[in-house]
């Protein structure tokens, strides 16, 4: 498909750019929440996991169907560190597929600046920490 990518509906409510002129009709829904941690995952990219999981789970933009996306930005970036930490040089594509999925999940400064967060405070946000 041509063009750029279409923004999740989400998405453009937390940004402030959602019209109804431009939503995109019968959008899937995919169940919100924190997905399972797979098994699979290095030392270092269980790490990350944890340390993205707990900063995400208040924006309310983390679904469980996106374990997959999640896992392979966590893998990727614990080989970052492990490489680094071992003083081994890692491959300038590597680093590009960790910076395309830093800005899909809003884990990098000019991506998240986009987007608004929710109030940690209401108690009708069930992503709030307690």
């Amino acid at each position: 498909m041509a063009g750029r990518k279409r923004k999740p509906t989400k998405l453009k409510i937390l940004q402030g750019t959602a019209r109804k002129d431009r939503m995109t009709k019968n959008e899937p829904q995919p169940e919100l929440g924190m997905p399972d941690i797979p098994d699979w995952l290095s030392p270092e990219g269980i790490e990350e996991w944890g340390r993205v999981v707990d900063g995400m789970g208040g924006l309310g933009v983390i679904a469980k169907i996106d374990a997959g996306a999640l896992a392979m930005y966590c893998q990727l970036m614990g080989k970052f560190v492990k490489a680094q930490r071992e003083g081994l040089p890692v491959l300038s594509a590597e680093i590009a597929q960790i910076r395309a999925l830093m800005a899909a999940f809003g884990l990098e400064p000019s991506s998240r600046a986009r987007l608004s967060g929710t109030n940690q405070n209401d108690p009708s946000n069930r992503w709030a920490f307690k």
